[in-house]
């Protein structure tokens, strides 16, 4: 029987400076901006990927500010974006 690896020891971020603190909430404000313009319905039918990438975009934001082992991106690192229903064996019709 294969031994699992204990993940790493959770790093809280700390913020030295109110320059870095204002430098993360501008990052993260671009990203709620960007999820607000985002029509997730239309990126999935029109197979556009906007969601793909603004999806990409909020892990990578999460990542860079709080870290790799950080509570915040442990939490959000398979995060997903959806709107509407869902249900098991949905058709690609069927979504959006």
């Amino acid at each position: 029987m294969a031994k699992k690896s204990a993940d790493p020891p959770i790093e809280l971020r700390e913020f030295r400076s109110v320059e870095e603190v204002d430098t993360a909430i501008a990052k993260l404000e671009r990203r709620v901006h960007e999820l607000s313009a985002l029509d997730i319905g239309a990126a999935v039918v029109n197979g556009s990927g906007a969601d793909d990438v603004a999806r990409s975009n909020i892990r990578a934001t999460i990542l860079e500010i709080f870290g790799p082992n950080s509570p915040e991106f442990r939490e959000h690192q398979y995060i997903d974006i959806w709107a509407g229903p869902m249900y098991m064996n949905m058709s690609q019709g069927a979504i959006g």
